[in-house]
C-alpha cells in the first residue's frame, strides 16, 4: 500500500469557497461590463488602461497561461504524496485543450481577434509578441490559467483561506493579459475562465476521487514507477515548451 495516501477532500465546492467567490464576482461584474458596453466596445475600453510596467511584463507573463511551466512546478511540489491530484491536473488541461480546440475550430471559427476585426491597428494597443487575427473565442490561455489555479486552490485553500483569494487573483491577472496585449476580447476571457473552472471542478468532483483510490491502492514500488514516469513527463513537456517559446518569440 502507498505510504503517503492522498488526503484531500473529495468535494471541491466545499474546500475552496474564497477562490470560487472571487471568480463568481469576476463573472458577474465582467458580464455587466460586457452587456452594458458590448463586445467590441468593452475591449476598447479595458484595453485603453495602460502601464509602462505592464507593457513590459504582460507580453511575457501571458505565456504562463499555456499551462506547461506552472504544471511542472506544481508537480515538483506535490508528486511525492499527491500523484492523483497531479494526474487530475493533466486530465483537466487535456479536456480544456479539447474544449477550446473544438470551440475555435467548429463552433466559433469565424470569430476573429481584434487585429482581424478593427481595420486600423491604431484603434487599440497591441503589444503581443506575435500577430494573431483568427479564432478568438473563447480564450484558451484564460481557460488553462483558470483551470490550473482551480486545482492549485483545491490543494492549498483548505489550509489557509488567503491562498484562495491570492490564487484567483493570479489566474485572473494571467487571463487579463490576453486582453491587455490585444489578442482577445473581454467576452473571450469571460467564457474562457468559466470553461476552465467548470472543467476543473468536474474533474475534481468525479475523476479525482477515483484516481485517488487507484493510487492509494498501489504498492510502494508501483508508486515509485509512476513518480519517475511523471517526472520524466514534466521534464520533456517543460523542455519542449521552453524550446517552442524560445524559437517562436525570442530567437
Amino acid at each position: 500500500m502507498a505510504s503517503h495516501p492522498d488526503t484531500y477532500p473529495s468535494s471541491p465546492f466545499r474546500s475552496m469557497p474564497f477562490f470560487l467567490s472571487v471568480f463568481v464576482l469576476f463573472w458577474l461584474l465582467g458580464s455587466m461590463v460586457l452587456f452594458q458596453m458590448g463586445y467590441q466596445e468593452s475591449f476598447l475600453f479595458l484595453n485603453a488602461f495602460r502601464s509602462s510596467i505592464a507593457d513590459s511584463w504582460f507580453p511575457h507573463l501571458t505565456h504562463l497561461g499555456d499551462g506547461v511551466f506552472l504544471t511542472g512546478v506544481f508537480g515538483l511540489f506535490i508528486l511525492p504524496k499527491r500523484k492523483a491530484l497531479f494526474v487530475s491536473l493533466i486530465l483537466v488541461l487535456v479536456l480544456v485543450s479539447i474544449a477550446i480546440s473544438l470551440s475555435k475550430s467548429y463552433l466559433f471559427s469565424t470569430w476573429n481577434r481584434p487585429l482581424g476585426v478593427f481595420p486600423n491597428e491604431s484603434d487599440f494597443y497591441y503589444v503581443s509578441l506575435d500577430r494573431l487575427t483568427r479564432r478568438s473565442f473563447p480564450s484558451g490561455h484564460s481557460a488553462a490559467a483558470a483551470a490550473m489555479f482551480t486545482v492549485f486552490a483545491y490543494a492549498w485553500e483548505q489550509r489557509r483561506a488567503g491562498w484562495g483569494i491570492l490564487l484567483a487573483c493570479i489566474a485572473l491577472t494571467i487571463a487579463y493579459t490576453r486582453l491587455y496585449i490585444g489578442v482577445h476580447f473581454w467576452g473571450d476571457i469571460l467564457l474562457g475562465t468559466f470553461l476552465g473552472v467548470a472543467i476543473a471542478l468536474g474533474v475534481l468532483e468525479f475523476a479525482y476521487p477515483r484516481l485517488k483510490v487507484y493510487f492509494d491502492s498501489r504498492s510502494t514500488s508501483s508508486q515509485r514507477r509512476w513518480q519517475v514516469g511523471l517526472y520524466i513527463f514534466i521534464a520533456v513537456a517543460f523542455l519542449g515548451n521552453l524550446f517552442r517559446l524560445a524559437t517562436t518569440y525570442y530567437l
